[in-house]
């Protein structure tokens, strides 16, 4: 507890882990994301540090992020659940009250970070 110069009562911690919604805590989670990345052969886009790529069976992995937000995408299905699957095994938290459950949207359309994306035609 401290005193500010205005008389104030002040108390000061210190985290012990990177505290959510700030730039710190970005930041260090995009660090961990890339490094989780990287451990599984993905390059990350020079243009682009939010998109990293692979190839899978003779085919480019595609996983485009922004903090906890993915878009995936393979030629193969199979390919893409791997990927998920190894997701929610390195960051997949499930709480008490069943919450941190990661969600997966498949498809020809979708709505990521505020944008509609089609891939119908």
């Amino acid at each position: 507890m401290t005193i500010g110069k205005k008389g104030e009562k002040q108390l000061l911690v210190q985290c012990l882990n990177a505290l959510y919604g700030t730039m710190v805590a970005s930041l260090l989670y995009y660090k961990k994301f890339v490094k989780s990345l990287r451990s599984k052969q993905f390059k990350l886009n020079p243009y682009d540090p939010c998109v990293a790529n692979k190839q899978v069976d003779g085919e480019q992995l595609t996983v485009c992020f922004h903090v906890d937000d993915c878009k995936i995408s393979h030629i193969s299905p199979k390919v893409v659940s791997n990927t998920i699957d190894w997701l929610r095994s390195e960051y997949e938290s499930v709480f008490e009250d069943g919450s941190g459950l990661m969600k997966v949207h498949r498809g020809k359309t979708h709505k990521y970070l505020g944008m509609a994306l089609d891939f119908s035609h």
